[in-house]
């Protein structure tokens, strides 16, 4: 099949049962039809290493496969800093109710749409982030992050 799966010959007749059933399980997305590009709405919780791999069989990503996109709603941002030759990069430590948190990136922030709320940004804001989960081996350090595509302020 074209899915990016393969089923047995014995399968065949439960595929269209199994795949209403996960449809029925994914997140209402009434909330993302404002947004085309955002595939579902995300908890920091959910970043993680079960939804890193659960995506990466998804790939390989590009021309008419592109990686999945989430949004993140009222984070805070605990901390933030930029880092790189001329600061052209930001990391930025997010958290949630609960007190969870992760690291979300991002690279050349003066090319990107969302640089003017980076720029006013300060520990504290409440924000909505969009974009992706990735692996990073800079240094050879393993990092589960959320690699940041918009940023708004949520107040």
């Amino acid at each position: 099949l074209s899915g990016g799966f393969s089923i047995s010959d014995e399968g065949i007749h439960q595929l269209q049962e199994a795949l209403e059933r996960a449809l029925s399980l994914l997140p209402d997305r009434a909330a993302m039809k404002s947004r085309p590009d955002v595939d579902s709405p995300l908890t920091i919780a959910e970043v993680n290493e079960v939804a890193y791999y659960a995506l990466r069989g998804l790939a390989p990503f590009g021309e008419g496969n592109r990686k999945p996109r989430f949004r993140i709603e009222d984070s805070r941002v605990e901390k933030f800093f930029r880092f790189g030759a001329g600061e052209e990069h930001v990391r930025v430590l997010l958290s949630d109710e609960t007190g969870r948190s992760m690291d979300a990136i991002s690279f050349f922030v003066s090319r990107q749409p969302y640089r003017d709320t980076i720029a006013l940004l300060s520990a504290g804001d409440r924000v909505h982030v969009e974009g992706s989960i990735e692996q990073s081996f800079f240094r050879g350090a393993r990092e589960l992050r959320f690699r940041l595509e918009e940023m708004t302020f949520a107040n």
